[in-house]
């Protein structure tokens, strides 16, 4: 035997034994650090927010919900649905843009294979002239609703305003301006009060066993 062991079949034969043993352990620690890695980001959607302005016009609307998206798209918390595929979403299923009836909202939420809604609305937007600049004010509401429950779990309300510029820029410019600030806003706030999510596994009479996590 140990003139077999001491042979050179004898030596690849041992260290192809220590492989096919190191080997298990080994994928099983590679699989293990890979799992850790990936954490599923939850999923939203946002839809073109409703203009109540005066001034009308639905392209402030859209634009708004364009802004809405890019902001929580920066934050690289959410797998947020691009706006041409919420939009083709909608168009396949004849909604007709903005969506404001609460059944085709999770319609299409559910089309989209989406866990949170996001919609909103300008609620009036002015131009301001003052010693030789002007600049833009927007009035903004954002709804953030959890789409299996159907509830309305954050939100934000606010106005915002773009910078001074010379009296020359277009209006459309500042108007988007501050649009795009009241998103940016909005996504802050929205943060800012996030509800914790937890599992609930079990009840029993009057107590609930709730799961926060692995460690909680």
């Amino acid at each position: 035997m140990r003139r077999f062991v001491e042979s050179l079949p004898g030596r690849v034969f041992c260290h192809v034994v220590a492989v096919s043993m190191v080997l298990p352990a080994l994928s099983l620690l590679l699989a293990t650090e890979a799992g850790a890695q990936f954490v599923q980001k939850p999923s939203w959607a946002v839809v073109d927010f409703i203009n109540r302005a005066p001034q009308g016009g639905q392209e402030i609307g859209a634009f708004a919900a364009d802004a809405m998206s890019n902001e929580l798209g920066k934050t690289n918390q959410y797998d947020v649905s691009a706006m041409d595929t919420v939009r083709r979403t909608a168009d396949s299923l004849d909604l007709k843009l903005p969506v404001t009836s609460e059944v085709s909202l999770l319609r299409l939420a559910q089309e989209l294979n989406v866990s949170t809604i996001v919609t909103g609305e300008v609620l009036n937007y002015r131009i301001v002239v003052a010693n030789g600049a002007k600049h833009a004010d927007v009035l903004m509401r954002v709804v953030v609703t959890d789409v299996p429950s159907d509830l309305p779990v954050n939100g934000s309300a606010l106005m915002a305003q773009s910078t001074d510029r010379p009296v020359e820029t277009s209006d459309q410019t500042l108007i988007n301006e501050a649009i795009s600030a009241a998103a940016a806003q909005a996504v802050r706030d929205i943060q800012s009060r996030s509800l914790p999510i937890a599992t609930l596994l079990n009840t029993m009479y009057d107590t609930a066993l709730v799961n926060q996590g692995s460690r909680t």
